[in-house]
């Protein structure tokens, strides 16, 4: 769940509540149906190489019947308390699922140079540019390594 975040800049709701249909491999989509987004509104999401890769990985791991990637996971408040438990024993400090969602879209802004930044908004989104410069907390020695 976690790669597949950092992948797609998703929300947790987003990634629980996600169903195998959505998933178009194939045309290398997830759409987001507007019951599972936050904005209550369907959303286009590409799934990278590395995306789609964990979705095979969960594919060989699906039991026969299951309709969500994420069955074992019984909502998106016990997805927080779990992370929160895992991040606790691993020593980190002040660290949510959400800062994933930071992350991905810092990834986006800085590594995915194809995409204008209206098509970042749309992927992730977001409706305003305020929002994604909120989100895209660029830091300064990764700025510096791409002036060369």
């Amino acid at each position: 769940m976690i790669r597949l975040a950092l992948e797609t800049g998703t929300r947790l709701q987003e990634l629980v509540r996600s169903e195998w249909r959505e998933f178009d491999t194939a045309r290398r989509l997830w759409t987001i149906p507007a019951s599972h987004t936050k904005t209550k509104r369907e959303r286009a999401v590409p799934l990278s190489k590395k995306a789609l890769r964990v979705l095979r990985l969960l594919e060989v791991l699906r039991k026969p019947g299951e309709s969500r990637p994420f069955h074992t996971i019984a909502s998106p408040p016990a997805a927080s308390q779990a992370f929160k438990a895992i991040s606790k024993r691993a020593g980190t400090v002040d660290f949510r699922f959400h800062d994933l969602r930071h992350e991905a879209i810092s990834r986006m802004v800085l590594y995915k140079r194809q995409l204008s930044v209206f098509e970042i908004m749309r992927i992730v989104g977001h409706s305003n540019a305020e929002m994604l410069h909120r989100y895209a907390n660029l830091r300064g020695d990764e700025m510096s390594d791409r002036m060369e």
